[in-house]
This record gives C-alpha cells, structure tokens and sequence, in this order.
C-alpha cells in the first residue's frame, strides 16, 4: 500500500508540475500589490515598469531587506535604486527617477 501511494503521489506532482512552474507561491498576485505612502509621506509617483520587477523577500529587523535574492542595507544603493526605510512588513526605495516606491512583503487588505 506505502508503494502505491507513492507512485501515486510522484504521478500527481509530475502532471501538475507545469502549473506550479509558472507562479512563485511566496509572492501575492500581481493585482492584490498596492503602493501608498505612509501617514505624513509625499505622494507615491507611479513605479517604472522597471521598478515593477523588484521583488521584496524579506526582512531583518529595520536596517536590511532581501530584494532580488540580495540582502540591501539601509541606505545602500544599487542600479539608481536606494534603500530609505524598512518596516515591518514593507521596504521603500527611491528609484532612479527619484520616485518613492513602496515593496510589500503581504498584499494589503483591501476595504
């Protein structure tokens, strides 16, 4: 019985391997991504396709973030984006164009 459910197991995750090839499961959907400033804040200028593409993954503290697989320290610089402040659940950069953008770790609730 042991043997059979393992195969059986292995063939489910082969068929549906393609699908979950296509998606990260740690990030939210594309739609659900929002970027707004913090209370007292200027306003958020919309992200550059470019900016769009960066992904935030996680967080130490208040002084790093994971961002593309690499930990940024506050105030690091890199490609014309720098890291301004890490929060509990979010990381704001200032991007080449000299716009806020605003990386979540979680999608925000919507009302």
């Amino acid at each position: 019985m042991n043997i059979t459910l393992s195969l059986l197991l292995t063939l489910l995750t082969v068929l549906a391997g393609p699908a979950w090839a296509l998606t990260d499961p740690t990030q939210p959907p594309a739609q659900l991504l929002t970027r707004a400033a913090p209370a007292g804040a200027a306003a958020v200028t919309p992200a550059a396709p470019a900016a769009a593409a960066l992904r935030l993954q996680g967080l130490r503290g208040s002084h790093s973030a994971l961002i593309d697989g690499r930990l940024r320290q506050l105030g690091e610089r890199w490609q014309g984006y720098q890291l301004l402040r890490v929060e509990a659940r979010t990381a704001w950069l200032r991007d080449p164009e000299g716009r806020l953008l605003r990386l979540s770790l979680l999608p925000e609730r919507q009302p």
